[in-house]
């Protein structure tokens, strides 16, 4: 077990701990309030067909609600991250292994969106 999770916050070096519970926070609003208003728009008879709507509708009798729901909203919400960044695949790519590859790598995309990386020849 790792000891950095007895950290207090307070602790100088230890504002990581401040600031991932900050985050938590936004994260956890991330998910809740579009699961929750599907939730409002269900009972108000609004509901529009989605991934979330159908889920909930199929939750039985037999199920452990409070579970289901919350992984509906888990899955929901990381579908409505996907659908919602502005970012293609490729895009994606880039960003993350440029400060790996370096700036002087030539990005080239193939139909299928399979991203190739080729080193420049430059000093």
């Amino acid at each position: 077990m790792s000891l950095v999770k007895y950290v207090p916050e307070w602790m100088p070096g230890a504002g990581f701990k401040r600031k991932a519970r900050e985050w938590r926070a936004v994260a956890e609003r991330f998910y809740t309030i579009p699961f929750d208003s599907v939730k409002k728009s269900m009972k108000e008879g609004t509901a529009k067909g989605s991934f979330t709507a159908l889920a909930l509708r199929d939750i039985t009798e037999k199920d452990d609600r409070a579970y289901q729901e919350e992984l509906i909203k888990g899955l929901g919400g990381t579908i409505y991250t996907g659908a919602c960044s502005p970012f293609s695949l490729p895009q994606m790519i880039k960003l993350t292994l440029r400060p790996i590859a370096g700036a002087d790598t030539v990005w080239f995309h193939n139909v299928r969106t399979r991203t190739k990386l080729i080193r420049s020849s430059r000093p």
